[in-house]
């Protein structure tokens, strides 16, 4: 019999305790439409595979990708389905919901037990890849020009915001949050400057600076932690995690992501403090995405409604978590030779400078999504899409592939004394496991080929000898192998 560590204990009776009231709760709503009778299998298929696959829950919070994906899952399958009472089963897509519901339910169950599985696999097969990273970081040559390049950056961005004064209307402030054009008024620099050596400019401007705004505060991080000997060193850190606030794109999930990324990072700093920032980390995320939808709520009317609160939240929560109703939508696409010309195109999206080097023209999948749906600006579940072009039976191609993603350089992260590596491998696995839930398969590719490819780039050439001072902390406060979270058997 395997031993189930008290920690396991506690999670699975915070899962029990949430899947089971939500089932409960939707069973009992009486005014619950027929199309959703099969909905309470949704937080029950939750708490069944959490409790046949009790032994993944070992890795939290230790590999933050498996972590993330397991509270999206909760989040997707447990609270959205228990709002969705709450606000009278509000969504944007019901186009159809009553023919597709049911398939979008056993779609949304067959891709939680196979996101389980290779959670599971992944774990047992990835869970000392912390040390072989350490051993090959030691063997690796390494190049004293991270500096250098993070500077010549620095410059470039600094260059193009002073010489080219429409740069600095690409972004806005979180204080602007109660604008009520705060999410749709932004610059758009690629419709103002069609050609020429501007949009070039503004074009390379956005990618670097989303790469100097994870890197700079976290080289101020750093230099606090070498150069200080205050025990209040982590105050002093604290905030530059919220800079990425200062610089808020049209995508608000970036700066939350960004400044989620940078408490982990404080985190790997102060080792001794580790699990305590990695829950607050969470916590605080959550009550930053909640803050900001009471807050859009009050700033007037909006496509998801502004009369009911709960009307409001239920209708968002299915929009940007890809609740059921968006899964149900996939259902409405038909069948024609539209569907490989959009997987091209999805693909050729990801491609940087693709309309400047090739300026082709097409329609990709969340253009057809929405088509097909009468709506506007919602985004395909990667699942959804898996569909689409697959087939039921392979539909959790996608997922499987990013939930391993996640979950293995989860574990590269774990263990990575060089912390430009750690940030690049944590925000690599941080993407993917966002990829499953909130965002889709086409968002994360292009986020690899734009962001993350560039920051896995560049950290390469960075010198893992200067980071001795975090070796000897991790030695100090974790002595022993990742390879101490262990699964026996079973899932």
């Amino acid at each position: 019999m395997n031993k189930v560590s008290s920690k396991q204990v506690i999670f699975l009776l915070i899962i029990f305790t949430f899947s089971l009231a939500t089932a409960l709760t939707i069973m009992m709503d009486s005014s619950r439409p027929d199309y959703y009778s099969l909905l309470p299998l949704l937080p029950l298929s939750f708490l069944g595979v959490n409790i046949l696959c009790v032994g993944i829950l070992k890795g939290i919070p230790s590999n933050i990708g498996l972590t993330l994906i397991i509270f999206l899952y909760f989040f997707r399958l447990v609270f959205i389905p228990f709002f969705m009472v709450l606000g009278d089963y509000q969504s944007l897509i019901k186009f159809n919901i009553e023919v597709n519901m049911d398939k979008a339910i056993y779609l949304l169950i067959y891709e939680l037990i196979v996101v389980y599985l290779v959670l599971y696999f992944a774990y047992a097969s990835n869970k000392n890849i912390g040390d072989k990273e350490r051993i090959f970081s030691k063997r690796a040559i390494n190049f004293r020009l991270f500096g250098f390049v993070l500077s010549g950056l620095i410059m470039f961005v600094l260059f193009v915001w002073i010489v080219i004064p429409e740069s600095q209307q690409i972004y806005k402030t979180i204080f602007d949050m109660g604008d009520p054009n705060f999410s749709s008024g932004f610059y758009n620099y690629r419709t103002e400057f069609t050609g020429g050596l501007e949009r070039v400019l503004l074009t390379l401007f956005v990618l670097i600076m989303d790469f100097v705004i994870i890197f700079v505060p976290a080289y101020f991080m750093v230099q606090i932690k070498k150069k200080l000997k205050s025990k209040k060193r982590i105050i002093i850190s604290v905030p530059f995690i919220f800079i990425p606030f200062l610089f808020v794109s049209a995508t608000i999930a970036q700066s939350v992501i960004t400044a989620f990324l940078l408490l982990l990072f404080l985190g790997k700093l102060y080792t001794d403090k580790r699990n305590k920032i990695y829950f607050l980390s969470i916590i605080l995320a959550t009550f930053f995405v909640v803050l900001y939808f009471i807050v859009r709520f009050n700033t007037g009317m909006s496509r998801y409604g502004n009369e009911n609160l709960l009307h409001y939240l239920s209708s968002v929560l299915i929009s940007y978590f890809s609740g059921v109703d968006s899964i149900a939508a996939i259902f409405n696409l038909p069948q024609t030779t539209l569907k490989w010309e959009s997987l091209f195109f999805n693909i050729y999206g990801a491609i940087p400078f693709n309309n400047t080097l090739f300026g082709m023209k097409g329609i990709n999948l969340q253009n057809l999504f929405n088509l097909a749906n009468d709506s506007h600006g919602q985004i395909p579940p990667t699942i959804a899409a898996g569909k689409y072009y697959f087939g039921f039976i392979f539909a959790p191609v996608f997922s499987a592939i990013i939930a391993f993603i996640s979950i293995k350089y989860g574990f590269k992260a774990q263990n990575q004394q060089n912390l430009w590596k750690y940030i690049s491998y944590t925000f690599l696995s941080l993407v993917m496991a966002m990829g499953l839930v909130v965002y889709n398969e086409t968002i994360i590719l292009r986020w690899f080929t734009n962001l993350i490819l560039p920051m896995l780039f560049l950290s390469y050439l960075s010198d893992d000898d200067e980071f001795d001072f975090i070796k000897n902390d991790d030695e100090l406060n974790y002595p022993g192998k990742v390879g101490n979270n262990e699964i026996k058997k079973g899932c």
